[in-house]
């Protein structure tokens, strides 16, 4: 048994029940917000059993994907979860567990092509399940999984160094929050906050950062009341 976790009720699903013919025009479950896969309770042997692909998910209608990873990288764990749901209905996946603190180079690869996939996602969050565990996710290891639709980001990083490097590369990110295993010291970045025309938050164990909204002028000028074009009008 694969336990599906739901926002408006617990579903117990039997993997077996996946060769089951199924209407396409009629999904199975439809009130439900997210779905949750803890691989640290599920067995190599049920991802095994369902290697073959299906017409279509068994899950059509989800918005919030979380995942929990244990010490060791499921097989095939992508195309697993893509017999249960359709990725591109996901805008908010969260990611946690022993392998996304470890910064293990193989889970960041499949995570990467996880959010090529879930083309609809525009919040993403890494950070172990527990409180304050130490991550060795660097600067480098985040900006080469975020896509550029990703709008926000929380993340349990190295330290405000690496984070200050994130916001330099990641301009599509609208709103960070980031975690670390210490207090963090923002004194030093203040003037560079400023300079980025960034807002940020210092809390006991985490920084929030916003971008400032920038009111962006065109090339029109106001003349009384009205606004008019100006244009470049080259004449020989």
């Amino acid at each position: 048994m694969a336990r599906v976790n739901s926002k408006v009720e617990p579903i117990n699903i039997s993997l077996s029940t996946l060769t089951t013919a199924i209407d396409m025009d009629a999904p199975i479950v439809v009130n439900t917000d997210y779905i949750g896969f803890n691989f640290t309770k599920l067995a190599s042997s049920d991802i095994e059993q369902q290697r073959e692909s299906k017409p279509y998910p068994l899950l059509r209608t989800k918005n919030y994907l979380i995942l929990i990873f244990g010490s060791e990288r499921p097989v095939d764990w992508i195309l697993f979860i893509s017999l249960f749901i359709d990725l591109t209905t996901i805008t908010k996946i969260a990611l946690g567990g022993r392998l996304i603190s470890a910064a293990n180079q193989s889970i960041l690869d499949d995570i990467k092509i996880l959010l090529q996939q879930a083309c609809h996602v525009n919040s993403v969050l890494l950070r172990d399940t527990l409180l304050n565990q130490k991550s060795l996710l660097t600067a480098n290891d985040i900006c080469c999984i975020i896509p550029a639709h990703i709008r926000c980001l929380i993340v349990t990083i190295k330290d405000m160094s690496e984070a200050k490097i994130v916001l330099e590369r990641l301009t599509h990110v609208a709103s960070a929050r980031f975690y670390f295993d210490h207090t963090p010291c923002c004194d030093e970045f203040h003037q560079w906050f400023e300079s980025k025309n960034l807002s940020y938050q210092i809390e006991p164990s985490s920084v929030s950062v916003r971008r400032k909204k920038i009111s962006i002028l065109s090339n029109k000028q106001n003349v009384g009341n009205k606004w008019i074009k100006l244009t470049d009008n080259h004449h020989d």
